[in-house]
């Protein structure tokens, strides 16, 4: 398999309910021990998180705060 279509599959996968809900709960899971770790820089590690959130928004195509799947989302 090469390298194109791995990173194809991962978007695709990002793409799912299921891989938004798994890359949410890396994500938190980083944070909480990047908290741990490096307590001055939390507001930093906050940043991070709210931004990686709202890329995994973007991949399902709603608007953030907003269920990417659900009925009435532009774009389906």
């Amino acid at each position: 398999m090469r390298l194109n279509d791995i990173v194809r599959r991962g978007q695709d996968f990002l793409r799912t309910e299921q891989g938004r809900a798994v890359a949410r709960k890396a994500a938190d899971g980083a944070s909480g021990v990047a908290r741990k770790v490096a307590p001055k820089r939390v507001s930093a590690i906050d940043q991070a998180q709210r931004a990686a959130h709202d890329y995994l928004d973007r991949q399902g195509g709603g608007t953030p705060g907003t269920p990417p799947d659900a009925p009435g989302t532009p774009g389906r």
